[in-house]
């Protein structure tokens, strides 16, 4: 491990940690913390947790170790610890497969812990590291009690309260410069359509929460009738589910974009289906897109969470489009009919309201 580092807290002695001395302390400290790489939805309201310790104390400078396919999900970090990406390859989708502690396994034992903080290192003379997990809250520097319930509880009213505040992940990325980066003919082609849009962000997994995967019939014949209207439909996976259709109005793409690119892509869509279940969803959840709802949200199924983050997206001005009530009838023709009366008068949120500084990038 990192000899300059003052101290090094693992999850298995959180214990270590003193919060009064990381929320009392006037000395500013370089506090850095990890992804958690068990779970990619973790990073949402690890940011959530970030926001809150920014708005509410904020004494300390916070430093994330993170993969660049992830990095603006911690939007409220001060620095941004990008791993170098020859550390990890291809890391990521195999990862997700594995059902025991990804974190142990690909970033522990791997080695890249200690190689990431090595070379942060050669950044900052000082700091002090925590490796974060579930039952860690950095908007209070303490270990909380490990009930699982409990703990989505408090951080889906974290994040709500962080939408609410209006602290979310932006695009600040233009047709022009995103046409720049991109070299995907489909992706290009979907930017440049005229008329409306949208993207379907699906997946297929093989082994982990393979009962949250797309549903195939639901998400096939939407596409199809939203083709027939002249619609473009985007298909983005990672990994992706194959709607099987071929037509110039529509592309489908399995990804391994970084975050903000399929958020920039999301926001040249006049909408985004997509499971509220998984996938990501919290992230796009605290986003300026519209969202088209087909099914029930993870966090009001569960009745001690019992956050809904559509109702929170209402109240600051974002609308969304509810269409489950025509899916339990498979009702496809009344949905997209439902669905395109509505597209062109959705709201969001002037971007002139936003005054949003991104952490700075550090590469590892």
């Amino acid at each position: 491990m990192n000899n300059n580092s003052k101290n090094i807290v693992t999850n298995f002695d959180f214990n270590k940690v003193n919060s009064e001395d990381f929320l009392m302390n006037n000395n500013s400290k370089n506090i850095v913390i990890n992804f958690d790489f068990n779970e990619v939805n973790s990073a949402v309201l690890r940011n959530a947790q970030i926001y809150l310790y920014k708005k509410n104390i904020n004494n300390n400078k916070i430093i994330v170790i993170t993969p660049n396919k992830f990095k603006y999900l911690f939007s409220n970090a001060d620095y941004l610890a990008v791993v170098n990406p020859k550390w990890v390859n291809d890391m990521y989708p195999t990862m997700l497969e594995y059902l025991g502690d990804r974190q142990q396994k690909y970033y522990v034992e791997s080695g890249l812990e200690e190689k990431c903080l090595k070379k942060l290192s050669e950044y900052f003379s000082e700091f002090e590291y925590i490796r974060v997990y579930v039952f860690f809250d950095v908007s209070t520097f303490q270990a909380s009690e490990r009930n699982t319930f409990k703990w989505y509880k408090l951080q889906f009213n974290n994040l709500k309260q962080m939408i609410l505040d209006k602290s979310l992940y932006m695009n600040f990325s233009d047709e022009e410069s995103l046409l720049t980066r991109i070299q995907i003919d489909g992706l290009k082609k979907f930017l440049q359509y005229q008329g409306l849009k949208i993207i379907i962000r699906t997946r297929n997994f093989k082994n982990k929460q393979v009962q949250r995967n797309s549903n195939f019939s639901v998400l096939s014949n939407l596409a199809q009738e939203f083709i027939k209207r002249g619609i473009f439909v985007l298909n983005l996976g990672c990994p992706l589910l194959s709607l099987n259709i071929e037509n110039e109005l529509y592309f489908e793409y399995d990804h391994s974009m970084p975050f903000e690119e399929e958020l920039a892509l999301c926001e040249h869509a006049n909408a985004c289906i997509m499971t509220a279940e998984a996938g990501l969803f919290t992230g796009f959840a605290a986003s300026n897109i519209n969202i088209i709802q087909i099914d029930e949200e993870w966090s009001v199924l569960n009745p001690v969470v019992n956050v809904n983050l559509f109702e929170t997206r209402k109240k600051i001005g974002i609308d969304d489009i509810d269409i489950r009530n025509f899916l339990m009838n498979n009702d496809f023709l009344g949905a997209v009919d439902f669905v395109t009366t509505n597209l062109t008068s959705l709201k969001r949120l002037d971007k002139n309201v936003f005054n949003k500084q991104m952490p700075d990038i550090l590469f590892l």
